[in-house]
């Protein structure tokens, strides 16, 4: 099921790291010019049985776009931007099947911007909710 839910988290980072206006760095040290980045993992969520052999999982994809808090003047509009262009792009793939990992998702939802759990960078995170993924399995 991990590698399940890594290809979505993958899936979801490849749409969000194609706006405009976010690099397409991982990490910050990844690039000497990367001002605003995103990173993703799962959030919450719950395994359920479902017929035999087969296994519905219902969760969270958490994708965190963020910048530098040293200057918040600069970094606070380039977020501001990407408040609609994200959940919109998101929002748009085929059926809600982000590249066909996953069967659906709800909706996604935004954090204000905030500063991150990792120390010097402020950012918002955009939640993927009602993510639903059944796997079969022997």
């Amino acid at each position: 099921m991990a590698s399940e839910w890594q290809a979505a988290v993958d899936a979801s980072l490849n749409i969000v790291r194609g706006v405009a206006g976010i690099s397409t760095a991982t990490w910050p040290e990844d690039s000497q010019n990367a001002t605003v980045f995103a990173t993703g993992y799962t959030g919450e969520g719950d395994d359920m049985v479902g017929p035999p052999g087969v296994r519905k999982s219902l969760g969270e994809i958490v994708i965190e776009v963020c910048t530098s808090a040293k200057e918040p003047k600069v970094g606070v509009p380039m977020l501001m931007a990407l408040v609609d262009s994200i959940p919109h792009e998101l929002l748009k793939t085929a059926n809600y099947k982000l590249g066909g990992t996953v069967e659906t998702f709800e909706g996604v939802r935004h954090t204000r911007i905030q500063e991150m759990p990792f120390s010097g960078y402020m950012g918002i995170a955009f939640t993927l909710y009602g993510v639903k993924i059944t796997t079969n399995y022997t």
